[in-house]
């Protein structure tokens, strides 16, 4: 099947959703039409244009879920501009009290949280060097902490370092640490695969702990939640 062009995907589209054809595992009939490409394109258009697309809100969130979800194609300014979400996280640093500009071990260990808890759901991206609220604050106050290594290369040593402790280095083969510049600062983008098994946080205490995103949080399950979230998602 040859694919469509981004207009004739649109149109297409159009008269798929509005015709009534659009079956529950909607994301399936549209990839096998369509191309999931042409049809990812003209959904983040429409979202750039604040056009309201021709569906439900059910199928809109369906369609949502597969075709926009953040990958390493996705410009980071899309993502800082859609703000956190089950998919999204923004930390203001990696680590560092932004009072005290002292490395703060319970921070380090949210960094890892978060990944750990992407990695968990459906993969994800953690910005860092970006506050709540969207502003790009940039990754200075981590490179200051690094001595002679106050560089990107530093940064992304170090990170790959407290994952590869902390989940092991199958898990911290899933991330990958790439760096951009915002209005003049730099900003840490750390891309997360979803884990075709677990992946436990492993505490100083010997303790293993099992995180996953749920909407726009990181959330630690106990034992009776882990064992059934793990047996529904990867047996």
């Amino acid at each position: 099947m040859n694919a469509m062009g981004p207009n004739q995907a649109s149109g297409y589209t159009t008269r798929l959703l509005k015709g009534g054809a659009v079956l529950d595992d909607t994301r399936r009939v549209v990839r096998l039409a369509i191309g999931v490409d042409d049809v990812r394109g003209w959904l983040h258009g429409l979202a750039d244009s604040g056009e309201t697309p021709p569906w439900s809100d059910g199928v809109r969130a369906r369609l949502s879920q597969g075709l926009l979800a953040p990958t390493r194609e996705t410009a980071t300014k899309q993502l800082i501009a859609g703000g956190e979400s089950k998919l999204v996280e923004f930390k203001q640093t990696a680590g560092v009290n932004v009072h005290t500009h002292k490395r703060d071990p319970v921070l380090e260990l949210t960094v890892v949280k978060t990944v750990a808890g992407l990695m968990n759901a459906e993969g994800g991206t953690l910005l860092v060097g970006v506050t709540d609220t969207g502003e790009v604050s940039g990754i200075d106050a981590d490179l200051k902490t690094f001595g002679r290594r106050q560089t990107t290369d530093g940064f992304a040593l170090w990170l790959n370092n407290l994952l590869d402790n902390a989940l092991g280095p199958t898990a911290a083969s899933l991330v990958r640490i790439s760096f951009e510049s915002h209005d003049d600062k730099t900003l840490s983008r750390v891309d997360v695969t979803p884990g075709k098994q677990p992946a436990f946080v492993r505490s100083g205490k010997g303790e293993a702990d099992l995180y996953v995103r749920l909407n726009n949080a990181t959330r630690r399950l106990n034992t009776s939640e882990a064992l059934n979230f793990i047996r529904t998602k990867w047996n």
